[in-house]
């Protein structure tokens, strides 16, 4: 076994007296850690997530390395941006653990911070309690909530003014100015309130949204309700101002195209993948880890040794895997020696064979039974922009071409779609045989000739056979990514 694999190296980190010591890859540590800064690093919770459409790599490698993490002493957890589909579906259910939480977006949002806890009047509070609440709270209008706890409106002093001008002024009751002026004070708040013309805001609102709609309220403090109207509390500018942004890792990708959604506005702390280095910008150096092997899980694992952890049996179940899926049991050209003496190490660890799981796991990912062409492209799919092209690559996995022949031209029809309704320059669907060892690939462009640049006469408009090849990174996306460029 290569000794790249077993060795335990530690990371060098130079502090000014240029002293080496062992400490785990966090980028975002600087240099000078007070207590309070690695208290408010090592608790704040940190996603760690692959791509979009994710694969076995990118699920099992998140759940891996957020592991790896929490053994740290990082409050890490992983992620996903998709479905999982068939085969880790099976890999998961094999080592009985859950798909790791979905992540729509790593944008601000309001339910993100704390708001600020303004008890709400009944509405059969008198006006005379609701003056008092006002005048002990000194910041604006209170919220009235019914006995549910829906927000039913909101009263300030200028409500309850302007309804003492119609009421007092109006002789509403009988005798003297001082029993006048106690019936008002016990009528109920409902008859002061506003019920229209305010700004709600919910948990699921982004702050960029959130502060456009506070810096336009007079107040500048806005209620919170959610999805079923229920009043949670206030939010304001200064509230805002308190958001900590996620922080994230992503791992088995570098691309913007193939990322989770709001990473502008999140903290990046690490990137640990496996193919080009890609398009994602930061504005600090962070913690980027990029090794030409067949898997991220094969990386993930190195981490482990170098951090002197040792998985999981059902951890390193995963992360052998994630490294038989992205090699196809080491018959991908980007296997490399490393690959597959991890995946033997860490199958060792898990307790499974080799040859009989592999053989379960492609089978289980090999059925496209149910599945809609839509639902087949996007299983394994993976979006790239070259020289300013928009390209969309998908990968099947079947046991020979001719089990895909009935999923063929519901493919290509739906692919021809894709380049309409969503602005690709083409939409590419690899199919590779394993058993046939031969790979067809299905496609559609908008401008004719651009898959020929990168893969010579097509001999049809809309697929071609290759011999040998298994794998998009290696075998397609560099053809293209020199052919466009």
């Amino acid at each position: 076994m290569p000794a790249a694999v077993l060795e335990k190296r530690p990371v060098r980190v130079y502090n000014g007296e240029d002293e080496c010591r062992r400490q785990p890859p966090w980028s975002a540590c600087p240099a000078k850690f007070s207590a309070e800064d690695a208290w408010k690093f090592m608790s704040q919770t940190v996603y760690v997530t692959g791509h979009r459409n994710p694969d076995t790599d990118s699920i099992c490698s998140s759940i891996g390395y957020a592991a790896l993490k929490r053994a740290l002493g990082m409050e890490a957890v992983p992620a996903r941006l998709g479905k999982v589909n068939r085969e880790t579906a099976f890999i998961l259910s094999h080592f009985e653990l859950d798909p790791p939480e979905l992540l729509a977006s790593v944008r601000g949002q309001v339910g993100d911070i704390t708001l600020e806890a303004i008890r709400p009047l009944a509405p059969s509070t008198t006006l005379q309690t609701a003056l008092e609440a006002l005048y002990a709270e000194k910041s604006g209008p209170l919220p009235v909530a019914a006995a549910d706890g829906r927000l039913t409106g909101l009263v300030s002093a200028g409500d309850i003014a302007a309804l003492a001008l119609t009421y007092l002024s109006g002789g509403e009751a009988d005798g003297g100015a001082a029993e006048l002026q106690k019936k008002f004070q016990n009528l109920p708040v409902s008859d002061a309130m506003r019920t229209s013309g305010y700004d709600v805001l919910h948990p699921a609102d982004y702050i960029s949204d959130a502060r456009a709609t506070l810096e336009a309220d007079s107040a500048g403090r806005v209620p919170v309700v959610d999805e079923t109207g229920k009043y949670l509390g206030f939010c304001t500018l200064a509230l805002l101002e308190t958001y900590r942004r996620k922080q994230v890792i992503l791992v088995d990708h570098s691309e913007r195209a193939q990322t989770v959604d709001g990473l502008q506005e999140a903290d990046l702390l690490e990137i640990i993948d496996h193919h080009r280095i890609g398009d994602i910008e930061t504005a600090g150096p962070i913690y980027f880890r990029n090794e030409p092997v067949g898997c991220s899980a094969t990386i993930v694992t190195k981490l482990y040794d170098e951090n002197g952890v040792a998985p999981e049996p059902k951890v390193a179940g995963l992360l052998c895997s994630a490294i038989l899926s992205d090699t196809v049991k080491f018959k991908s050209p980007t296997c490399t020696p490393v690959d597959k003496a991890t995946a033997l190490r860490l199958a060792d660890i898990a307790g499974i064979d080799v040859d009989s799981y592999a053989k379960q796991m492609f089978e289980a990912g090999a059925s496209l039974e149910g599945m809609s062409p839509d639902e087949i492209i996007h299983n394994d799919y993976k979006e790239y922009v070259i020289s300013g092209k928009k390209l969309g690559i998908s990968q099947v996995t079947m046991a020979t071409l001719s089990s895909f022949a009935g999923y063929r031209e519901p493919v290509l029809f739906r692919s021809a779609e894709m380049l309409e309704q969503e602005g690709y320059a083409a939409v590419m669907v690899i199919v590779t045989a394993i058993l046939d060892e031969q790979t067809e690939v299905l496609f559609k462009e908008t401008d004719p000739g651009l898959v020929a640049l990168a893969f010579g006469d097509t001999k049809d408009d809309s697929s071609f056979l290759m011999d040998g090849v298994v794998s998009r990174k290696k075998q397609i996306v560099p053809r293209l990514t020199r052919a466009l460029s």
